[in-house]
């Protein structure tokens, strides 16, 4: 057990009434406590159910139903065109980067004049 010390304002027949029916004890608030605690993690799973229905719901209206072979096969594929995807993007952004340094490069390198040309 933790010790927390709580204080509750109550109007003054509520707190008689709940002395008087023994729910001001350690005990008794904890119990109280942790039936809210439960009853809120109790609600948050029925949201959560509700959500996830509706999303398969969603999901069978748009491929039917999958087997678990045929959804495998269908993330797989999501998952083969998003690493493309990642990879295009990635040698995209080398190709820039390698161009960038070719433009700085040749900003660096000294010009020859007509007559230094005409010379070689």
């Amino acid at each position: 057990m933790v010790g927390v010390l709580v204080t509750v304002e109550l109007p003054k027949e509520l707190e008689e009434k709940a002395r008087a029916a023994g729910l001001l004890t350690s005990e008794k608030l904890a119990a109280l406590i942790e039936a809210e605690v439960e009853r809120q993690r109790q609600e948050a799973w029925e949201r959560l159910s509700e959500a996830m229905d509706k999303v398969s719901a969603s999901f069978r209206a748009k491929f039917g139903h999958l087997t678990d072979e045929e959804a495998q096969a269908m993330i797989d594929q999501w998952l083969h065109e998003v690493g493309e995807k990642i990879r295009d993007e990635a040698r995209d952004a080398s190709i820039q980067a390698a161009r960038e340094t070719l433009v700085k490069l040749d900003a660096l390198e000294p010009k020859l004049t007509e007559d230094e040309i005409a010379q070689v």
